[in-house]
């Protein structure tokens, strides 16, 4: 009896925490091209080719792809997301290619480097990683945006925005 009840919080455990991780991001490998992103004028989508074996979106040139998401008041989430660029050249330190996270009137950067600056140069596949709380954004959706601002190329693909605590809980 009570191996059985054992097993059952086990498995409502893992269910709970499996349930969190749920990406938010529709089609955030562009396995679809770009269905459920909202695409700026002469974006592409490159289908799984080559070596690397990926669906991507292509960014040239102050090109951007968006997507809105829903979040918990409380909710502490991750955005993960792999980008490649080519001959990326920006005008200042605040271009190149980044990943822009939008909510209300605030805002917040995801980048690949250690650093937080924006992307630039050539390079082939990088993850970037940030960790979001929602009570910065005040706002009940998010506005993902991937961004080129500058000149090149930017690819992006494996984007995740998963929910991976609540600030309830850490206080």
């Amino acid at each position: 009896m009570r191996i059985t009840t054992v097993i059952f919080a086990m498995m409502a455990a893992f269910t709970l925490s499996a349930a969190e991780e749920v990406n938010l991001i529709k089609n955030g490998n562009f396995a679809e091209g770009t269905k459920f992103w909202h695409v700026s004028p002469q974006v592409k989508h490159v289908a799984a080719t080559g070596k690397d074996g990926k669906n991507f979106v292509v960014l040239t040139n102050q090109r951007s792809v968006r997507q809105l998401v829903a979040i918990e008041p409380d909710g502490i989430y991750e955005l993960t997301f792999l980008i490649k660029g080519e001959n990326i050249v920006a005008k200042d330190k605040s271009q190149g290619g980044r990943v822009i996270i939008r909510g209300g009137k605030r805002y917040a950067r995801g980048t690949a480097n250690a650093d937080g600056s924006c992307m630039t140069g050539s390079f082939d596949w990088k993850q970037g990683k940030c960790t979001l709380k929602a009570s910065y954004f005040k706002s009940p959706n998010l506005e993902i945006t991937l961004w080129l601002a500058g000149d090149g190329k930017c690819c992006y693909t494996d984007v995740k925005f998963v929910k991976v605590g609540s600030e309830k809980k850490a206080q």
